[in-house]
């Protein structure tokens, strides 16, 4: 199996983002301008003429040189291929990630994990995933009563949808609910490249939560890719009263939109509560994550 190295410049990017696009694992963190939006640099390993590919993003350590490293909105970082990915693709590719860099730690899902790591370490991390193909109605009797009462809350407090918000909204909102420093700083840049790289492509919408004031509350931006309705960057208020009644009034709204289609709203968990609350929703654990080290 010709599994080759390949720098960042030196990739094809219309073969590359073709081997992703096609891919039985496809997903929006393998194509290019999202790689290049939120790391900072990265490589990749090649299989032939672009039939599989694997990014290898990396950041510069003071005493071991170049080590592996997985951003912060790259949630994993898988092989991509039009192949079948056996234990025999996975291991030799596995192996070609031992050869070129020695150091450091990569996230995963399931189907791209070394086979050894598959059969004998637990789930690093879950991702949370709800289909929308059921009518509103039928979505609605799985939210939890919780759900339920912040619904009402927000009803009565008169909070409204609105998905005609600009990124850098939503990347302050992002920005201040997770604190700030030189990375937030960073992350803050970054996460409007990629909402900005969504809507050139029209592959992307924001969508928000305000009350009557017209201040903003809960806000979020959604990539759909590959069947899937993916979230971005939820964030809130951290203050306010109703903070909490308005983000779920953003995901019922964004259900309510796309009850009835053929496609999984992926809430990209990051965190406990991000976990919490998308069970809430009656979402389910659909990904396994696995941390790779060496």
């Amino acid at each position: 199996m010709d599994i080759h190295f390949v720098a960042r410049e030196e990739i094809d990017k219309i073969k590359w983002n073709s081997c992703v696009h096609y891919a039985t694992n496809g997903n929006v963190f393998g194509y290019m301008w999202y790689l290049d939006a939120a790391a900072q640099q990265w490589d990749a390993l090649v299989e032939g003429d672009y039939e599989s590919v694997m990014p290898l993003p990396w950041r510069r350590h003071w005493w071991h040189g170049k080590v592996l490293h997985q951003p912060d909105l790259i949630r994993q970082t898988d092989i991509y291929s039009i192949h079948l990915l056996s234990a025999s693709r996975l291991e030799a590719f596995w192996k070609a990630v031992q050869r070129y860099r020695y150091k450091g730690y990569l996230v995963t899902d399931g189907q791209s994990a070394a086979p050894q790591q598959a059969r004998q370490q637990p789930a690093f991390r879950r991702n949370q995933q709800l289909g929308l193909i059921d009518s509103y109605e039928l979505m609605r009797e799985n939210y939890d009563a919780n759900v339920l009462e912040l619904l009402t809350l927000a009803r009565d407090a008169e909070l409204q949808p609105n998905n005609n918000l600009k990124p850098e909204r939503i990347a302050a909102l992002y920005q201040r609910m997770h604190g700030r420093g030189r990375k937030a700083n960073w992350r803050f840049h970054a996460i409007q490249r990629l909402m900005y790289q969504a809507l050139h492509r029209g592959w992307g919408f924001p969508a928000s939560v305000q009350d009557a004031s017209g201040e903003l509350l809960a806000a979020d931006f959604f990539i759909f890719t590959h069947d899937k309705l993916m979230s971005l960057a939820a964030c809130r208020h951290p203050t306010h009263r109703h903070a909490a009644a308005a983000q779920y009034c953003l995901y019922d709204y964004q259900l309510r939109l796309h009850a009835g289609k053929p496609v999984m709203l992926d809430f990209n968990t990051q965190q406990a509560t991000d976990v919490a609350r998308a069970k809430e929703l009656g979402a389910f654990s659909a990904v396994d994550l696995w941390k790779w080290r060496r």
